[in-house]
């Protein structure tokens, strides 16, 4: 049986894994916002919860609604944050909700970014795919 988790979450979504030299060898995430935004991540993502962590073959797919500046360069928000480590914090998030008992069990993943409109705020739509194993 095919089961699916999709959920949304609000806020401005925030990469992971850029990092930043604060010296003494000392490393630090560089987006301020990434704090505030795994929380509402894990937030969202325990309500939708499993009875156990998914732990097979899993499809992810992330439409990421960024900010719309005054003056974009391109329709398309063609700028960082990457689409990529956006992805990383939304898999973490997951891994640490107990959605997933491994990230690395994601076998196919898709992130888009868009900008965000009246319709559709900032935020991530996510959607969890997996069959169970049984």
């Amino acid at each position: 049986m095919t089961n699916i988790i999709t959920f949304r979450v609000f806020g401005i979504p925030a990469p992971k894994g850029s990092k930043r030299h604060v010296g003494h060898g000392r490393m630090i995430e560089s987006s301020k916002k990434l704090p505030a935004w795994m929380r509402a991540v894990k937030q969202e993502a325990a309500k939708n919860r499993p009875s156990e962590p998914i732990d097979g073959p899993t499809t992810v797919l992330m439409h990421f609604y960024l900010p719309r500046p005054k003056r974009p360069r391109y329709d398309a928000p063609a700028v960082k944050p990457d689409a990529d480590k956006l992805a990383r914090s939304i898999l973490d998030g997951l891994e640490g909700a107990g959605i997933l008992k491994n990230d690395s069990r994601v076998t196919h993943l898709e992130a888009t970014k868009h900008y965000a409109n009246n319709d559709t705020p900032p935020g991530a739509d996510i959607t969890i795919t997996w069959k169970d194993t049984q």
